[in-house]
């Protein structure tokens, strides 16, 4: 089950009828993932040169910072520089 689970077939079935990204780099340019999901031709080297986010003890505080302060600048409370002069100053505190 999880060998099936795990191929390139399902992982185009998820792509097509589920949106979700494929795990394999072919099927990122199989013609009917991308007749499903025209904008996966680019989603290729982003995910190729994804990297894991930094694991740290205090991960709900260094969230709660980003959620808040990016809500705030998408939401036009406050200025994109702003936010991240913010963000900065209160993940400095938090990282300490």
């Amino acid at each position: 089950m999880v060998k099936f689970l795990s191929s390139p077939e399902v992982s185009k079935f998820l792509a097509v009828n589920g949106s979700l990204l494929p795990v394999f780099a072919n099927v990122y340019t199989d013609k009917d993932v991308l007749k499903a999901n025209p904008w996966y031709e680019l989603a290729l080297p982003v995910v190729q040169s994804a990297k894991a986010r930094p694991v740290s003890s205090r991960y709900a505080e260094v969230s709660d910072v980003v959620r808040t302060q990016t809500s705030a600048a998408l939401a036009r409370v406050s200025k994109p520089e702003a936010t991240v002069d913010e963000i900065e100053g209160r993940l400095q505190r938090v990282l300490r």
